[in-house]
């Protein structure tokens, strides 16, 4: 998919895979993903690359992550993160009881997640359990 407006847009499309039943906060699986590119709009000094690996169970998540800032150099390893959430039928993700959508189900082994969603320029990640 290509636009044509002014801006540089590009994406792919595909069909979104739901499950009998809808999509459940029970749900579970590892997932891994990451940031492989990184674009400064102005915030450079917080931008980095990173690989995680997300596990889902439950109604909870815990994430295993390794970062390089890319203006800094600093690395870290095997930052955790757990926190609770919530797929609706449709498969958003709401985490910690807000109401903000984190990330999209596109099927059981596939999410696209939003990172730093409040940003002018989230970054937008294809997650995958295989």
């Amino acid at each position: 998919m290509l636009s044509t407006s002014p801006t540089v847009q590009v994406g792919e499309m595909v069909p979104q895979l739901v499950p009998a039943g809808g999509f459940t906060t029970s749900i579970s699986g590892t997932y891994y993903f990451g940031t492989g590119e990184v674009v400064s709009y102005g915030i450079a000094s917080a931008e980095q690359m990173s690989v995680n690996v997300l596990t889902l169970s439950n109604g909870s998540y815990n994430v295993v992550a390794d970062y390089t800032g890319t203006a800094s150099g600093s690395q870290q390893s095997d930052l955790t993160n757990s926190r609770t959430i919530t797929v609706n039928s449709d498969g958003t993700f709401i985490a910690n009881s807000t109401t903000r959508v984190n990330a999209i189900m596109i099927s059981t082994t596939e999410f696209v997640n939003i990172d730093n969603a409040s940003q002018s320029y989230p970054i937008i990640q294809v997650a995958d359990s295989q």
